[in-house]
């Protein structure tokens, strides 16, 4: 069958050495259509229609393709930049620097709207009194994914979009993220969490 093949497998870590030889062998023979979707990745709620509509929620390491042990120290100089991490060949987990080009682009172009307007869908996003609609001004439609929490929780569905970047915190245990969020008009990157939650990841064409 024609397209990218993307193989699921379930939240079980002797599977790292399993996997590792599998990319080696996709590698070797050039197998460019597959890819394998690595552990702790959700839909939210759990629910497959969640996953179709707002995509895959990610902890830190798993964004990076990164063994899980990642979620709780640092990787270093694993994080060669571009990092491809879970995206398809010829793209890559945004830096804190892609995303800045992205939010100054817009606040030039936007004619003074706030940028987390310019970047949110026109619907989906639960309205606020005083926030202006999205507007998906330059096609960047996001979603208001939600998030889940490290103890298994899920939250904010309709309210908050948090985008992983390809940096983490000194603590090794915290990752820097850029988020929207319902309650006001922009978006913000100075945020750092767990990397045990789970946000979206956003792509960039190399």
């Amino acid at each position: 069958l024609p397209g990218l093949k993307i193989i699921l497998k379930g939240n079980h870590d002797y599977w790292w050495t399993t996997v590792k030889k599998m990319n080696e062998y996709l590698e070797l023979n050039d197998f460019k259509n597959i890819m394998f979707l690595y552990n702790n990745s959700y839909c939210y709620e759990n629910k497959t229609a969640n996953c179709t509509k707002f995509g895959r929620l990610y902890t830190w390491a798993v964004a990076m393709a990164l063994p899980t042990n990642y979620n709780n120290e640092l990787a270093g100089n694993l994080l060669n930049k571009p990092l491809q991490g879970i995206c398809p060949e010829g793209y890559h987990v945004p830096s804190f620097e892609d995303f800045q080009i992205l939010a100054d682009f817009v606040d030039k172009a936007n004619e003074d709207e706030g940028i987390g307007t310019s970047l949110k869908t026109t619907e989906v996003w639960n309205q606020v009194e005083n926030i202006a609609i999205g507007t998906n001004r330059f096609g960047f439609s996001a979603l208001p994914a939600g998030q889940r929490t490290p103890n298994g929780q899920f939250n904010s569905l309709g309210d908050d979009q948090s985008f992983w970047i390809a940096e983490e915190s000194h603590s090794g245990n915290q990752a820097s993220y850029w988020n929207l969020y319902s309650e006001n008009d922009k978006f913000i990157g100075t945020y750092v969490n767990s990397k045990n939650y789970a946000y979206s990841v956003r792509c960039v064409k190399h």
